[in-house]
């Protein structure tokens, strides 16, 4: 019996976590966030961000509102308290239910880090 639970709860944990996946892809990102509209000097974890987290978080400072309404705009993490390198480092390293499985080299994580201490207030 308790198997049989522990099943089940496995089963639902990863239909929500296929859920929570599916939701984070919304229509195409805004012509703002595409990589071709970046300036030729952006900063590589601009870059990347456009390329990688756009569709779902906004990534620039002036964006109000992520495309995807449950992505925290990274003007919102950069501005978190006690939010530095190593603690958004450390959240990427953890699954999120909400987040898909995103796999992002620690190189890139300092780079999207750099750009993001440009959107302190």
């Amino acid at each position: 019996m308790r198997m049989s639970r522990s099943v089940n709860v496995a089963r639902l944990l990863a239909l929500a976590l296929l859920c929570a996946a599916a939701a984070c892809t919304p229509p195409q990102p805004a012509v703002t966030s595409a990589p071709d509209a970046l300036p030729a000097d952006a900063p590589p974890g601009l870059v990347y961000a456009a390329q990688h987290c756009a569709s779902c978080h906004a990534i620039r400072g002036d964006q109000l509102r992520s495309p995807h309404p449950g992505a925290t705009p990274f003007r919102t993490i950069a501005n978190t308290s006690g939010m530095t390198g190593y603690a958004l480092t450390a959240w990427m390293r953890t699954s999120h239910p909400t987040m898909p499985n995103v796999v992002v080299e620690s190189d890139r994580i300092e780079e999207v880090w750099d750009y993001m201490v440009t959107l302190k207030e």
